[in-house]
């Protein structure tokens, strides 16, 4: 019923609904945890992802402040360093 409610509203009223929904610490972690799994499973959905990104500038910059805030961890600086080679 939710899902189908959502379906027919406009990009506020979702982000309204969305809001809600993740306002839950545990439920908010879960949902992200599965939105990645699907991620993962789908690569061109992280280009959508990344496109629409760019279209928030307030998002995009705290992805772009966590990364380059994040030397100090091995794992990901390395990662970083073979996507800027």
């Amino acid at each position: 019923m939710a899902t189908a409610l959502a379906s027919s509203c406009g990009a506020n009223t979702k982000a309204a609904v969305t809001e809600g929904a993740m306002a839950d610490r545990d439920r908010r972690r879960e949902r992200v945890e599965a939105t990645l799994r699907v991620l993962d499973d789908n690569p061109r959905y992280v280009d959508e992802l990344f496109a629409s990104t760019r279209a928030h500038p307030q998002t995009l910059e705290c992805f772009l402040g966590n990364t380059a805030a994040s030397p100090h961890d091995p794992e990901l600086a390395a990662r970083v360093a073979l996507v800027t080679d």
